[in-house]
Formats: structure tokens, sequence, C-alpha cells
């Protein structure tokens, strides 16, 4: 089955942002991300085997691509938080396609079950 959140206005924190950061700002920002999963994932079925990640980062003006893996440790965090992946090992996810496109900023989040 296949799952897909979109959530406008908004891209996980970047590994990169966390560097030479005290760790209350790390975890203030990892925070954030997990709320914002959290709360655009209500509709969405609880992980209960491994699940296939694909994300898609539509970039506003002004806004740069960052490295594939740049967000996967914080936007992970966020999803397991969210009991959309059972863990985010590689045990319990595979992580797939990251691509950029322009437009309205907004992340969209393909979730799909691997049997």
């Amino acid at each position: 089955m296949i799952h897909t959140i979109i959530i406008p206005d908004w891209h996980p924190a970047a590994l990169n942002q966390f560097v030479g950061k005290h760790w209350s700002t790390m975890h203030r920002m990892k925070k954030f991300d997990k709320q914002i999963v959290w709360s655009h994932s209500i509709s969405v079925p609880k992980a209960t085997g491994r699940r296939r990640v694909d994300c898609n980062y539509v970039l506003g003006k002004g806004q740069r691509a960052r490295d594939p893996d740049a967000y996967q440790k914080s936007l992970g965090d966020a999803l397991v938080y969210a009991k959309l992946l059972v863990d985010d090992s590689l045990k319990w996810v595979e992580w797939g396609n990251v691509s950029y496109e322009r437009g309205d900023a907004a992340t969209i989040i393909t979730l799909t079950d691997i049997e």
C-alpha cells in the first residue's frame, strides 16, 4: 500500500544545520520536525512492517537543493515518532528516491509498504 503525506511550507532540519549548535538547539529543531510530521499524518496507518520512503522537496524562491541525505536523520526520527516507521534502522526502512523541484515550498513524503 502507498501513502502520501504533503506538508506545505516545510522541510526537515538538515544535518549540517546541527553542526556547531548547542544540543538544546538541535533538540528543539528535531522536536518541531516530529510535531509537524505527526500533525500531517493522522490519516496514515501506523507502520507494522518495513516501508520504503521516497521524498520530493519542492523548493521555494531562493531555496537551494541539499545533498540527498541531508534531511534523512531528522525526517527518519520524525517518522518513527509518528509511528509511520517501526524504526529508522535498515531492518525497517528502505530509503528511496530523493528529488527536488521548484514551486511553493513543501515536502512530499511517499511511504510504500514492503511485503
